[in-house]
């Protein structure tokens, strides 16, 4: 590990705290690709172009982290992707798994964030990022939950709901130059 100008200690540290991140991302990259399929075998295309959409949200923010790193403190990523596995046999199974996964991540991303502030005295921008994505897929979340439930899963309304996803993340996709 490079120290050009940081001492043994301190890049170890910010090492350490690139690579919680870096574990957070990956993760999150990789749920959403498995969710992604997953709900795209349950016949739910909307809530897979969310998915979809995050995945590439969160592995442009591993390139990101991987090339700040060594510019901000010219140390090379040498981070292990993860392996995990995803598999919710209903709709209402896969979000009330997701509620938690994101509240986790959250949390971790927050703990990250304070951890990098304290070491070099400025936010983590890609950290911030990735929390504000995930608290905004958290609220939505937990609608879904209310609405799916209150109407006692009612197969039409979840389709309602994952038809507007569909219009909304084809065009994301679209403005983003994503063909399908």
């Amino acid at each position: 590990m490079a120290t050009n100008y940081l001492g043994k200690s301190m890049a170890d540290d910010v090492h350490s705290i690139y690579e919680r991140l870096y574990k957070v991302l990956c993760v999150h990259t990789k749920l959403n690709m498995l969710a992604m399929t997953t709900l795209q075998s349950m016949g739910y295309n909307g809530f897979k172009r969310w998915h979809r959409y995050r995945s590439r949200q969160f592995f442009e923010m591993k390139l990101r982290l991987r090339n700040e790193l060594y510019d901000k403190f010219r140390i090379t990523a040498d981070f292990k992707d993860v392996d995990i596995s995803y598999s919710p046999s209903s709709m209402e199974e896969h979000l009330e798994s997701w509620d938690g996964v994101l509240l986790e991540a959250i949390q971790e991303l927050g703990t990250v964030c304070k951890d990098y502030y304290e070491l070099a005295g400025v936010n983590c921008d890609i950290a911030k990022c990735a929390m504000h994505k995930m608290m905004r897929d958290y609220e939505k979340v937990g609608r879904y939950l209310k609405r799916f439930t209150e109407s006692d899963w009612l197969t039409l309304d979840m389709h309602i709901v994952d038809d507007a996803l569909h219009c909304k993340y084809k065009a994301k996709e679209e403005e983003h130059g994503y063909k399908y």
